[in-house]
């Protein structure tokens, strides 16, 4: 067996592949994360304003065990949107993750945002469990995930692959936004210094390896997105996880948005005119039309 392409990089290269700012280009590195952060806490604060909302909604015990639900106007059979934030599990919160309910509202889907524990507080292990532990059923259940969102998403796919027919939801696709979907790369870089994971963890929470299991769920579309300004492992990341989907049966489309990077690709999706949400509307039609 060919060894993984990544396994060649040195500790130096693969610590500069899994830091998504060192390769944005509209903006200075060292300023795109808080700006990334104010733009959403911008986004956020204006999608609470304007769009009736039930927030703080407990689905655990654990402190940032809550989510929000943006959109409670619409109709009872519309879409629900799920997003799971980003921030390798050890940044982000709840409270920056409403705007994405701005743009959702405007295609007249219903919102719901999951907050979560953070490593090193909690272990990933323990965060896919609460993760797990909010299981939503609308006509058409939408699951979004940014960066480590995109892999609690296919962790929460995964898990309904194991519930029987009639606890599933009925129609529904994953969109993946610059998704980590093979953990084992970054075993060797700071971010694994607050998820201590090792090997076998993180061959054991990588969507990567889970293609079969989701193929148990041949109704889902999967959308797995990327930015062109990424790095060139996060779109290697994204184009393998279509393609292992694609293998097991799934339905599954990879797409890297031109002249996006791993920050306002996710930014745009609080705008439904955006080129990242035609995108994802294009793939979704016939999902959206049942």
């Amino acid at each position: 067996m060919t060894s993984p392409a990544w396994r060649s990089l040195t500790s130096e290269e693969l610590e500069r592949q899994y830091s998504p700012s060192a390769w944005v280009r509209r903006v200075a590195p060292s300023e795109v994360v808080r700006q990334f952060v104010e733009a959403l806490t911008a986004q956020s604060q204006r999608a609470r304003r304007s769009l009736p909302c039930d927030l703080g909604l407990r689905y655990g015990p654990g402190p940032e065990q809550r989510y929000n639900v943006l959109g409670t106007d619409v109709p009872d059979n519309a879409p629900l949107a799920v997003f799971i934030h980003g921030g390798f599990w050890q940044m982000m919160d709840l409270d920056s993750s409403d705007g994405v309910a701005l743009g959702f509202r405007q295609l007249d889907w219903r919102t719901a945002t999951v907050g979560y524990d953070l490593a090193p507080a909690v272990s990933l292990e323990q965060i896919e469990r609460q993760a797990l532990a909010l299981r939503q059923r609308s006509r058409a259940l939408l699951l979004f995930g940014h960066s480590a969102g995109a892999q609690l998403a296919a962790a929460m796919l995964a898990d309904w692959s194991t519930l029987p027919a009639a606890q599933r939801p009925l129609v529904g696709a994953a969109v993946y936004v610059s998704g980590v979907f093979d953990l084992e790369p970054l075993l060797s870089t700071t971010v694994n210094a607050a998820l201590r994971l090792d090997a076998a963890g993180a061959r054991r929470h990588s969507p990567l390896r889970q293609c079969a299991t989701l193929a148990a769920l041949p109704e889902f579309r999967h959308v797995v997105l990327v930015g062109e300004h990424d790095s060139p492992e996060f779109v290697r990341q994204t184009r393998e996880f279509a393609a292992g989907l694609r293998q097991a049966g799934c339905r599954a489309v990879d797409h890297v948005v031109a002249g996006r990077d791993h920050f306002d690709v996710c930014e745009a999706l609080a705008d439904a005119g955006s080129d990242v949400m035609k995108v994802v509307q294009q793939q979704l039609a016939d999902v959206l039309a049942v």
